[in-house]
């Protein structure tokens, strides 16, 4: 089939390269038999959210050119250390591919031409891939620990009241980090704390944390220790054995809350399986700590891999 153009250009930050990526490039593929994509530097992605879990430029980049090898057409990469790239001096670019969130860049390079007597180039825009609850697919929202690269959405496990069957329970009993002694001396995401007795001995040995999440019981008995003179900021409601939507709707909400300061969640029933919400709902690079009856304190270090794990074992 005769494509459209001889030579195109794109560009992207293609960080966490997921399913929006893949179908941009087929998009450019289908309309250039030659793809000039550039792959923006690191300095162009200050103020990006969820900055610590953004993939460097040799990561993106390996990622697009492995993808790239799939489409069958030749591909040229640059790096991108302003807007325009050589979209102002590439004599052969015949074309810009956009998506609808990079179409006002295009625009703007066309008007830069236009000051340089260049003749704008056409352009022709991808629509957006969407997740399956309708919004948008961006690497912002995986980096948020929100959605995966092929736009499951996480909170949408939860949407019906979980009651967990022998082979779940038997997973999530199991120790699903590593035991510790005492908490990682520096992190790059927020701290989650799961259970009275782990809220308390951070509490003890100040250790700094973000979110506590209890329900004034040690091992199914009232508590009266240090976590009922805590400052409540939400509350909720969970039965033993059960995830319940409120429980997981809560986690999510207090998590967008998360700004350097200290927050406490207290669940009336039981919180133990709060822990596979809170990783379910955690920002990449997250840290949450619960304690392993007879074992100690675990220490789960929230990724892509634990949450396909996690998501996995619910469905």
């Amino acid at each position: 089939m005769k494509k459209t153009y001889t030579y195109v250009g794109l560009g992207g930050t293609f960080d966490h390269f997921h399913l929006g990526h893949q179908e941009f490039l087929k998009f450019a593929a289908r309309l250039g038999q030659h793809l000039v994509i550039g792959v923006t530097n690191q300095k162009m992605l200050l103020g990006k959210p969820y900055p610590q879990t953004l993939q460097s430029l040799p990561q993106r980049l390996k990622a697009v050119k492995k993808f790239a090898k799939t489409l069958r057409v030749s591909c040229e990469f640059i790096v991108l250390d302003n807007l325009y790239g050589t979209a102002l001096d590439d004599q052969r670019l015949e074309a810009l591919i956009a998506t609808t969130e990079t179409q006002m860049g295009c625009e703007s390079i066309n008007e830069a031409r236009k000051q340089l007597h260049l003749k704008p180039l056409p352009i022709a825009t991808c629509p957006m891939i969407k997740d399956q609850t309708g919004a948008e697919l961006h690497a912002d929202r995986i980096r948020a620990g929100l959605v995966n690269r092929e736009g499951l959405v996480y909170s949408q496990l939860f949407k019906k009241l979980i009651k967990l069957n022998q082979k779940q329970r038997t997973f999530f009993t199991q120790a699903q980090g590593k035991l510790v002694d005492k908490p990682a001396a520096k992190t790059s995401g927020p701290v989650i704390l799961v259970g009275d007795q782990t809220v308390e001995k951070f509490i003890q040995n100040h250790w700094p944390y973000n979110l506590g999440i209890f329900d004034y019981q040690i091992e199914r008995q009232k508590s009266f220790g240090l976590s009922r003179q805590l400052k409540v900021n939400q509350k909720t409601t969970n039965p033993a054995g059960y995830i319940t939507t409120d429980l997981s709707q809560s986690i999510l909400q207090i998590m967008t809350q998360l700004h350097d300061q200290q927050l406490h969640l207290l669940v009336k029933g039981e919180e133990d399986l709060a822990t596979v919400a809170a990783v379910l709902h955690a920002p990449l690079a997250a840290t949450v700590y619960y304690g392993q009856p007879q074992e100690g304190l675990v220490e789960i270090i929230v990724t892509e891999t634990v949450k396909e794990k996690f998501a996995k074992a619910l469905a």
